[in-house]
């Protein structure tokens, strides 16, 4: 169920990767998408952000061990990226911002700078 969940979740973030019309921002290798806070949404509550400014709300989804989304929303300017393909292992991504899974424990599954 949860796996599903995390499938369907994924295919909702692809479909809003090719229709929005917005920028986009190359962070360390990444493509980021700006888009429209209306449709912006945390995915699951498996997932959490911690260590950054309260204005600042990250999230990563992983839909397979390979493939990952982050998402970072600025509450103050209402700016959203999501960002494509952000590695589990956050080994090729900048350390300022860190992302990690609620679980049995706190694993790092990346970050990205903002």
């Amino acid at each position: 169920m949860l796996e599903s969940h995390r499938l369907y979740l994924a295919a909702i973030l692809s479909s809003l990767l090719l229709v929005l019309p917005l920028g986009t921002q190359q962070i360390e290798d990444k493509r980021y998408t700006k888009a429209d806070p209306s449709s912006y949404s945390m995915p699951s509550p498996d997932y959490i952000h911690e260590g950054v400014s309260g204005q600042i709300q990250c999230a990563v989804l992983c839909s397979t061990a390979q493939t990952c989304f982050a998402y970072q929303y600025n509450t103050a300017t209402q700016q959203c990226y999501i960002g494509e393909d952000v590695s589990p292992s956050g080994a090729s991504l900048d350390a300022d911002t860190r992302f990690y899974m609620r679980g049995k424990s706190a694993q790092k599954l990346g970050h990205i700078k903002i």
